[in-house]
């Protein structure tokens, strides 16, 4: 009997600590999903007016750069790589006048 209790014991620490670091996992996870969004909408919102810019003044490098800031949010999971792109994106047709 002592054995099973103990054994009792032991399955309910680790099914605890299983709960506890999946909990964990998802808060953060759930925390950094929230985050690309809004810098992925921000990302977008910025591609929008390059894009429409672009089009109408019939000027190339505004265009794509328009176009990388709406599409690539979907394809970048991790949040500073998200901004890190997003910034060389949204800077490149202030320094890169063709």
């Amino acid at each position: 009997m002592e054995d099973s209790g103990e054994a009792a014991q032991d399955r309910r620490a680790v099914a605890h600590w299983s709960l506890g670091e999946k909990a964990g996992y998802a808060r953060e996870s759930s925390v950094s999903n929230e985050t690309s969004i809004l810098w992925g909408v921000l990302f977008g919102s910025i591609g929008v007016g390059y894009f429409v810019y672009g089009k109408r003044q019939r000027r190339g490098v505004p265009l794509v750069c328009g176009l990388g800031l709406m599409l690539f949010p979907y394809f970048v999971a991790n949040t500073i790589l998200l901004v890190v792109i997003g910034v060389m994106l949204a800077v490149t047709p202030y320094f890169l006048r063709l």
